[in-house]
């Protein structure tokens, strides 16, 4: 069956989308004027690929914008333009929604080299917590900075980057003691899934509770 694709309407929003899409295919990206203009600037990365535009909207004043370029920013930016992308959300505190998008495309020499700065910076516990997005040889070349100071983000986060690393470190926690292993060496990361499922039981014991008062005004 032919698949029809229907044209939006014009003077819609997603008509103002698809068009500057198409013009930014044709290397002719539309220039609008306000946020909305800059956002579609933005979305235009989408299809040109220009990574010197986006960064410059990640600067930008509008949150709407800043959230375009964000996302764009994995796909737009080459390697030295993802890192500095990565700057410029760490100074706003936004680091790891941009992390996060990173490593779902694989940008790892543009983390690393992120990672690597706030190394050299010193700033150690954002590289703490941040450091399970890096490839195995960055998280190995600051795993001593990471196992002073752990912090839960950075064990939630090796659990599901690095379960190899974790695993070694377990191990060697509990091979370094005889007999029962103390407190420190027993400790692991609490998985977040048994967390989510004691709020789930609280909230079901909850509306039990609830339930049950209703009914016994009821009667």
């Amino acid at each position: 069956m032919t698949k029809v694709r229907f044209a939006p309407s014009p003077e819609t929003h997603r008509h103002r989308v698809h068009d500057v899409l198409e013009r930014a295919r044709r290397a002719a990206p539309a220039v609008g004027e306000g946020v909305a203009g800059r956002w579609l600037s933005g979305m235009a990365a989408f299809a040109d690929r220009d990574g010197r535009r986006t960064l410059a909207l990640l600067r930008d004043d509008s949150r709407r914008v800043r959230g375009i370029a964000l996302c764009a920013a994995p796909l737009a930016c080459d390697d030295d333009q993802a890192a500095e992308a990565l700057r410029i959300a760490w100074s706003v505190r936004g680091e790891r929604r941009l992390l996060r998008r990173m490593a779902r495309h694989a940008r790892t020499a543009a983390i690393d080299a992120f990672l690597d700065g706030l190394a050299a910076a010193g700033q150690l516990r954002d590289l703490i917590d941040d450091l399970p997005f890096g490839s195995e040889a960055c998280l190995r070349r600051h795993l001593a900075h990471a196992l002073e100071r752990p912090s839960q983000r950075f064990w939630d986060g090796l659990a599901l980057g690095h379960p190899g690393v974790l695993a070694e470190l377990l191990l060697a926690r509990w091979r370094a003691v005889t007999g029962e292993a103390d407190p420190p060496a027993r400790s692991r990361p609490t998985p977040r899934r048994t967390r989510r499922g004691d709020r789930a039981r609280a909230a079901r014991s909850r509306r039990h509770a609830r339930r049950a008062r209703r009914d016994r005004e009821a009667r």
